[in-house]
């Protein structure tokens, strides 16, 4: 259902790019590409491309976050990325070293690409897979509003990205206990976002079954 007029008055919205039938995908401005397969992933960043300069601080970085029923699994096949936890932790993983995991429930982390060893590319797996976690469908709708949002000069709605994480088990790191953190996300994104100021969690130009297939 559109929004109507007094839901985007109150909330504006970029257009929206079709990018749905994009194979590789591309994110934070065409730094990041995307290919999905059966089980998992597999990303390359681009770090001569602004959008993967700036190490930690780089557009294509994502803020600290917690998956909450998800496990994270990286296997870095070329160049080298920063793992790093809320807790302080970092870890430098590299081509030819063995499958990462992060356990991911209860603890934040983010990753980033490194300058030295050229391109990064990363095989990531998430597990177990189900609708409601980290998938296909939230990444391409998540990535492609921000890359719309820059591309048209809008600032991204904080309700639109509440209800998007939390249609994933995705919350931001926030200094809260989780079950309130969570709550949050469930209020701000799918009460005040989706019921009042109508946004969805995923848009057809984004993501669509049969032309992702």
């Amino acid at each position: 259902m559109s929004p109507n007029f007094v839901q985007t008055f109150v909330s504006p919205r970029p257009p929206r790019t079709q990018t749905a039938s994009l194979t590789p995908f591309p994110s934070s401005g065409g730094a990041v590409t995307t290919v999905w397969h059966d089980d998992h992933l597999v990303s390359t960043y681009h770090v001569d491309q602004k959008g993967c300069q700036g190490e930690q601080k780089a557009p294509c970085v994502p803020p600290f976050h917690i998956h909450g029923h998800q496990s994270e699994n990286f296997t870095v096949l070329s160049g080298v990325l920063c793992h790093a936890t809320g807790k302080g932790e970092r870890t430098l993983l590299k081509a030819g070293d063995a499958e990462y995991s992060h356990q991911c429930a209860g603890v934040a982390h983010t990753m980033w690409p490194m300058p030295e060893g050229g391109d990064v590319v990363v095989k990531i797996r998430t597990d177990p897979v189900f609708a409601g976690g980290f998938t296909e469908q939230f990444y391409r709708n998540f990535m492609s509003y921000l890359d719309d949002c820059n591309k048209h000069n809008y600032s991204p709605s904080p309700f639109q990205m509440f209800l998007f994480l939390n249609s994933a088990d995705v919350v931001l790191d926030l200094p809260l206990p989780y079950a309130l953190n969570k709550a949050l996300h469930h209020f701000f994104g799918n009460v005040i976002g989706g019921w009042l100021l109508g946004y969805q969690s995923s848009y057809a130009e984004y993501y669509d079954d049969k032309k992702t297939a």
